[in-house]
């Protein structure tokens, strides 16, 4: 019988709402299942399409170095990297940034990078990236250049002796950073004045910032939370066109976030204890834990129930940013004390 693709269309956000429905909500940390892959000693998938999450593309991973070892050496798409425990150093692009427990790295489309791990205790590091868009549009290019395992002497002598990259380099450039990006087509442009300004993006883009330390970051109040610090932002000197670690917001004891509506993000849970309401359904969660805000609106809002501070960060996959009318903000109300 031959498809009738009209009819697919036209029940398209039908089946998507029931897969939504069907979908994983909440990765809990002491539930994750750990592998070893050529990259990662040790590694877990805590949200993606592999684990049940229906995503717009986008997964979330946490590797685990062990002390005196390193991760292989590959290139791929974007990433977004936050260290949650431990001290060590990436190559990224053929560079250094040490780092520690709270920084964060963002690694560039097809940068080559490997981590390394010279501290005394194992370290485990957060990512996200968009792997599974970028293999439904066919432009995952996972290229492995070595495997993980333990660092050298050869390596421990070639890299001390290494200058540590710029933190805060941005391109200097006439292209300025809000241009990185999609570049306008203008009816009367000459196709060569674009394709020359397509090229200076790109070179912005990979001149964009690449570390975070936090020591550098800077706490403000905001209603939606209590505190709230920027991380991985344009307005930081980082040029990500698809994921980043946007911000950490912090709830104090016995507090609630505003409840607001919105298009995809996932929340990861730093510290503390508590519960979300998530489209009309209650899921308790501990450090360690994922909740996934699906989209394209959903209403949800978070508990802090202890006599501790929260702390969670936000992972934005900026895909929705593509669509205006699609990412339809709403604020319903202000955080405040449980009442």
């Amino acid at each position: 019988m031959e498809n009738n693709f009209y009819d697919d269309w036209l029940s398209a956000a039908r089946k998507a709402d029931a897969e939504r429905a069907a979908a994983t909500i909440h990765a809990r940390g002491r539930e994750l299942r750990w592998m070893s892959t050529p990259q990662d000693a040790r590694v877990a998938m805590v949200a993606g399409p592999q684990v049940g999450f229906r995503t717009m593309g986008g997964c979330v991973l946490i590797g685990e170095i062990a002390s005196g070892w390193k991760t292989g050496r590959h290139s791929h798409g974007e990433e977004s990297i936050c260290i949650l425990d431990g001290e060590g150093y990436s190559l990224i692009g053929g560079k250094k940034y040490s780092w520690q427990s709270g920084d964060c790295l963002q690694v560039y489309s097809e940068v080559p990078h490997q981590h390394f791990n010279n501290g005394p205790k194992p370290a485990r590091y957060l990512q996200a990236m968009l792997a599974p868009l970028e293999a439904f549009m066919g432009i995952l290019n996972y290229v492995q250049e070595a495997e993980a395992g333990p660092i050298s002497d050869e390596e421990r002598a070639q890299h001390s002796t290494l200058a540590e990259g710029d933190a805060g380099a941005v391109y200097s450039g006439e292209v300025h950073m809000e241009e990185v990006g999609a570049v306008s087509r203008s009816p009367v442009e000459d196709p060569y004045e674009r394709t020359k300004k397509i090229h200076e993006a790109g070179r912005a883009y990979l001149a964009g910032r690449v570390i975070l330390r936090k020591q550098d970051t800077q706490w403000k109040p905001t209603r939606q939370a209590g505190m709230r610090c920027a991380l991985i932002s344009h307005e930081r000197g980082f040029s990500y066109r698809g994921v980043n670690f946007s911000l950490i917001n912090e709830v104090p004891p016995h507090w609630h976030t505003g409840r607001h509506i919105h298009a995809e993000a996932m929340i990861y849970v730093l510290e503390g204890k508590g519960y979300s309401i998530i489209d009309g359904k209650r899921y308790d969660w501990e450090a360690g834990d994922l909740l996934h805000v699906q989209g394209p609106h959903t209403d949800h809002q978070h508990f802090n129930t202890e006599a501790v501070p929260v702390r969670y960060m936000r992972i934005g996959f900026t895909i929705r940013d593509l669509y205006p009318n699609y990412d339809k903000k709403e604020q319903v109300s202000t955080s405040g004390k449980i009442g």
